[in-house]
This record gives structure tokens, sequence and C-alpha cells, in this order.
């Protein structure tokens, strides 16, 4: 049975990949031949940027209300949540979008929201659009990162349908997120539509605070819809079949665009952050059987999104909302479960680096005040115009080849380290 359903998978991954090649055929007329970089990876070049738009193949898009269902065109801007897959983890996902997705309804009213679920039916008071997967699309998970949930785990599905979202600008975010700030994520919404993503072609957290150069975080990703950002979603796609359906999405996604900006360079593939205050996340400091510290971004208004599902949190991270800060989560050391953390917003440098206990020198690079504030005022900052998303530090191609931290099934084994001459 075992054997059946790994050759099954590896029948609809095949047939899967056929299928993505003849939807974006029409794009690749004039592709340039593939190329084999450093390491044998494989890499399929973009399609150069047409002088109209291009539109993806039209699909059909249920309305989530049954009595206005009707067919959907790639127009304006909205949120894209997702969950799908086994009874188990549909479950799982969809309670968690569901809650998601109302936060940010009671807050902004008008927003569109979209959820790719393969349940039959969903809120229509919370949904606008339910966009149902294909059953060759629904891959068995895994729980690889060996989450305490044992949920089973993919996001090859989700990749699928990121290419074929309803929306000219989408903002895709993982289901365990809450709005925290009335009518932010419709100015945010509305600001990326009128201005193309300010400039950028895709845009989304970071999982590096310690250092300016950025590596995706996935829970939170925006983008908008043109020939450049399809042939990104074919590369990723492609990616993410070489390297396994259930392997971390994070590592090809970097991989894809670190090759586009080989290809294009700064100015014809421009690759942004999501604000901190559009994406607040943790960073784990410290991590240990007996101590845990994490710690923010460095924040410079309100919190408007975060990645939890606490919505204590929100109250929290925005108690000093108008100073610069980064606020640090220590875990208290007790018996209760689920373990609790108590979070601190902190002004100065000083302050950040005493919190950060048993991180030892690496604190530092995790304390992003510097030493504007050191005097200890805290700095007040005016209400800006909404910017969701800000320029990013990217690391070339070459060197993650060469560092070792790319999957040994994406990269291949890493070139043997040369020796210094005597």
């Amino acid at each position: 049975m075992a054997r059946r359903r790994a050759l099954l998978n590896v029948l609809g991954i095949a047939a899967l990949a056929l299928v993505v090649v003849l939807e974006v055929n029409h794009l690749n007329a004039r592709c340039e031949p593939r190329v084999k970089a450093a390491r044998s990876i494989v890499l399929h070049p973009p399609p150069p940027p047409p002088p109209a738009v291009v539109s993806l193949p039209p699909l059909v898009w249920e309305s989530a209300v049954a009595s206005e269902a009707k067919t959907l065109g790639r127009e304006g801007a909205g949120l894209l949540f997702f969950a799908y897959g086994g009874q188990k983890t549909l479950n799982h996902f969809l309670k968690e979008a569901a809650n998601a997705a109302r936060s940010f309804r009671e807050h902004n009213p008008s927003i569109r929201i979209a959820v790719v679920t393969n349940n039959a039916t969903v809120d229509g008071r919370i949904f606008d659009v339910h966009i149902s997967p294909r059953e060759d699309l629904m891959f068995a998970g895994e729980n690889l990162q060996k989450r305490a949930d044992r949920v089973m785990r993919q996001w090859l599905t989700r990749l699928y349908y990121l290419a074929h979202s309803p929306f000219k600008v989408t903002w895709a975010l993982d289901s365990n997120v809450l709005s925290c700030t009335p009518g932010a994520a419709q100015a945010f919404l509305d600001a990326a539509l009128a201005t193309d993503l300010w400039g950028f072609h895709i845009a989304h957290g970071s999982q590096n605070i310690a250092s300016e150069t950025m590596y995706p975080h996935n829970w939170n990703l925006a983008f908008r819809s043109d020939a450049m950002v399809v042939g990104l979603m074919r590369e990723w796609f492609s990616l993410q079949v070489q390297q396994g359906v259930a392997s971390d999405d994070q590592s090809t996604l970097h991989v894809a665009e670190l090759y586009f900006r080989k290809a294009y360079g700064k100015r014809g593939f421009r690759v942004g952050q999501i604000a901190p205050s559009f994406g607040t996340a943790w960073q784990n400091v410290v991590q240990t059987e007996t101590h845990h510290v994490k710690i923010t971004n460095r924040l410079d208004g309100p919190v408007h999104v975060i990645h939890s599902t606490n919505a204590s949190q929100c109250e929290a991270l925005n108690l000093l909302g108008r100073t610069v800060r980064q606020v640090v989560a220590t875990r208290v050391e007790d018996d209760v479960r689920p373990r609790r953390f108590r979070l601190e917003s902190v002004l100065t440098a000083a302050q950040c680096e005493a919190m950060m206990e048993g991180a030892g020198r690496a604190a530092r690079a995790y304390c992003k005040l510097g030493n504007a504030s050191a005097a200890g005022a805290p700095t007040i900052v005016p209400a800006p115009p909404v910017r969701g998303v800000v320029n990013a530090e990217l690391e070339t191609l070459a060197d993650f080849l060469a560092s070792g931290r790319c999957d040994r099934h994406l990269c291949g084994e890493p070139p043997p380290k040369k020796r210094a001459p005597r």
C-alpha cells in the first residue's frame, strides 16, 4: 500500500509538471535556453518581460456566497489564505484561517479575502472568494519539522495556487496570523495596488533579523501578477518538485529569487521585505530546555499584523506603539502548560542587550536600536504614509551555493574548499 501510494504521488507530480509546462508555454516562446548553475542545480530562465500585460490561463473562481456565484477576473488587491489537505490537516488550518480572516474582516469591512480550500463550503461572511483546488493537486503531506501538533503539511499545492491568485496584487498570509489595528490592512492593499507594490515584484518576511541579508519567511508574502512573477513562480514550483513535495518551500524561493536577481539585476528584478509593522514575527535568540528568549525586529510605529494566534500579543506589542522599539519575549519557567512568555518593550540598545541573557556576543546582532536612543529618552515617531514594503539585501547565488546552507537534494554536494597556499 505504501509503495502504491508513493508511486501515485510520483505519477501525480509528473502529470502536474506537464500541466504547468503547458499552462506557461505561451510565455516561453522567446525564452532563452536552460542553464546549469554551479553544483548541478538546474534552473529555468524566466520569460522576458513583454511589452503588454500577460494574463494567466483563465480560471473560474466561485464566490463564497452561493447566491453570488460568478466568474471573477484577476483584478484589484486582496488577501489569500490556504487550508487544504486530509481531514485532520484541513480542519486545523481552516479553523485558523477563518479566525485570521475574521480579524481582518472586523478591522477592514470592505477588504477582499480569498481562500484556497478543499472544504465543500466556507463562511461567506468572512471570505469573498472560495478557490477549490483540483483533486490531482492534493498531495500527501509530512511532518518533516517534527511539530508538536503532528499535522501533515506540504506546500506544493500552495505554490501552484499562488500563481493563480484572483488578484493583481496578492497578499498571501499563513493561517496563524491576526490583524491588530483597524483599517491598516486595507490601507496596505490600497497603497500596494496604487504603486504596483511600491515598485517591487515580490516581497516577504525575513527570517534573518541578525543580518541585513534577507532570507525568506513565507508566512507573509506579497506579489504582483505580471510575466516576471509568473516566471518566478514557475521556477519556484519546479525547484520545489526537485527538492521534495513536503520539503521547506523557503529555500526553494530563495534560490529562485537569487537566480532571477543574477539574470535581471537589481533594477530588473526587485525583491522587498514586508515592513515589520505589517509583518511582526519572532526570532529565536536562545532556545534550550531551561531558557527561551525571542525578539521582534525593530518597530518604528504600531504593529498591524502579527504571526500569532494570540490576540493578547497585539496589545502587548502596541503598548508603546508610537516609539521606536523592539519587543523581547522571555519564557516563564514554571509548570504551566502550554508555555507562557513575558513580553517587554526595550527602547535602547543597552536595554536590549541586557535582555539577551545567554546569547553572549550574538545579542548585539539582534538588537537593532543602535546608539541614537542610548540617552534613554524614547524616540517618538510621527504617523508616516503607508509603505508596506522596504528595501532588502540579497546574497548572490554563487555565495549561497558555496555556503553549504542549500539542501543537497536541491543544490547537490558543496564544492571542496580550496586549501590555502603554504
